[in-house]
């Protein structure tokens, strides 16, 4: 009997010194879940993000980067209350808000994004991107003017911004004001990088059309 006693002692020995296997924290998690996004896993970054949020329920990042996975997975609505959860937790979160206004953009709810970017713009305005996309949202409104003034607004803090050049060639071209509008695109082309072959294309087309429609109205009005 005294044997067997020993024996047992050694397994509950044996079994206490079985380390324990570490649980990842809220912060591994989340970055994880951001390396996993990067890399165009949105699966796998979402699972790290939901388990972040079941860990901590106010973990402003861990719904951040939840609403960020469901927003490029084309899951705007959910992403929305994600965003929405982050910025109840950190209402100064600029980008938070900035993606939130890009899902409501995507779904079309054009005013709610609107409001959205104004109030990132309100935290952050001199971040370029968010007057070029709240000038886009202008756009879907047709409110070209106000679309353009946006644009203007982003070149003004960056004046290198190959999007707001573009965009701003084609709001003048709307505005039938041409001249601007080739200006506007022969900008854009001049910073453009040397990968950008692609848009290089599509400005060379653009300016092309729009100088061709100009010297036609020269030689309709003789």
């Amino acid at each position: 009997m005294k044997k067997y006693f020993i024996i047992a002692i050694f397994s509950v020995l044996a079994f206490l010194s079985i380390p324990a296997v570490a649980q990842e924290s809220v912060a591994d998690l989340c970055k994880k879940g951001s390396e996993f996004n990067s890399a165009g896993k949105f699966k796998e970054a979402l699972e790290c993000f939901e388990k972040a949020v079941t860990r901590d329920p106010r973990n402003a990042k861990a719904h951040y980067g939840k609403g960020l996975c469901l927003a490029n997975t084309g899951k705007h609505a959910d992403a929305v209350k994600s965003f929405e959860e982050a910025l109840k937790l950190d209402a100064k979160d600029y980008i938070a808000c900035y993606d939130k206004a890009l899902s409501l953009y995507a779904l079309k709810k054009y005013d709610e994004s609107l409001a959205c970017f104004d109030k990132a713009i309100e935290i952050n305005p001199k971040y370029e991107n968010l007057w070029c996309d709240k000038g886009a949202v202008y756009n879907a409104k047709k409110m070209t003017k106000e679309a353009l003034a946006c644009y203007e607004k982003a070149i003004e803090i960056f004046p290198e911004y190959p999007n707001a050049w573009y965009n701003k060639g084609l709001a003048l071209n709307v505005l039938r004001r041409n001249e601007e509008a080739v200006a506007a695109f022969k900008k854009c082309r001049s910073i453009l990088k040397p990968e950008d072959e692609g848009f290089r294309r599509i400005l060379d087309q653009a300016i092309k059309e729009l100088t061709d429609f100009m010297e036609a109205k020269k030689t309709d009005k003789k």
